[in-house]
């Protein structure tokens, strides 16, 4: 786009409300309005759906942010958001592209659901495009499969500071929704946290999970030991 045309279509955004600018550096950022808006468009998509009850059921039992994700492309996309009041809290915006999903715990849970040779290709491009835009990838592509296996055989993955520093995450697979979409649920928050509370982390999420979907979930979980 033009660099007048570009800088055109900012200033509106700015006279709409939807970007703010940095009077100094004249550079432009998203808005508390845009990031509202953000926030509800997904939510009154699926608000009152039954994920999305299973999300405000899991938050308020183990009081940390959780999120309900689906796969967009290459990447993850979060959903439905339901954040938790306190103020170390993480913190996540629905409807925006997340990261790669081969990185993430999101990500590896989403995979978990793909069959082998969707899931072969899936990180061949993966491992293509973060090539491409220089990101680093996972050297340990065994490391990579032995976490998809780990879901796929307990139902769960919990994993810390996989992608980002001080964060830590419990995520589990849903059913495949009516439009053919993998869905994961997430608890993440500050990996003190979330170690601290491990276990009832995990058992209420996939106890919530287990009538969500019905499924024998308590016998997948029965000493099973995960490791940082």
């Amino acid at each position: 786009m033009p660099h007048s045309s570009a800088v055109s279509v900012l200033s509106r955004l700015v006279a709409m409300g939807y970007l703010d600018q940095n009077a100094e550096t004249k550079r432009f950022f998203p808005s508390l309005s845009l990031h509202r808006l953000c926030e509800a468009v997904p939510e009154s998509i699926i608000a009152g759906n039954p994920i999305a009850q299973l999300a405000d059921a899991v938050q308020r039992k183990v009081d940390e942010t959780t999120t309900i994700s689906r796969l967009h492309d290459l990447f993850t996309m979060p959903i439905y958001v339901r954040t938790a009041a306190h103020a170390s809290a993480a913190r996540v915006i629905p409807g925006l592209s997340g990261s790669l999903a081969t990185l993430s715990v999101v990500g590896r849970t989403l995979l978990s659901r793909l069959p082998d040779p969707q899931l072969a290709r899936f990180i061949e491009r993966a491992t293509y495009w973060a090539t491409r835009a220089r990101v680093t990838v996972s050297p340990d592509q065994e490391q990579l499969m032995r976490t998809i296996d780990f879901v796929r055989e307990h139902g769960y993955l919990c994993s810390f500071n996989l992608l980002l520093p001080g964060i830590g995450a419990v995520s589990c697979p849903l059913p495949v929704s009516h439009e053919g979409e993998q869905l994961a649920i997430t608890v993440s928050g500050s990996s003190d946290r979330i170690d601290r509370n491990s276990n009832r982390i995990i058992h209420s999420l996939m106890a919530e999970v287990k009538n969500f979907k019905g499924d024998d979930i308590d016998a997948k979980i029965k000493g099973v030991n995960w490791t940082h």
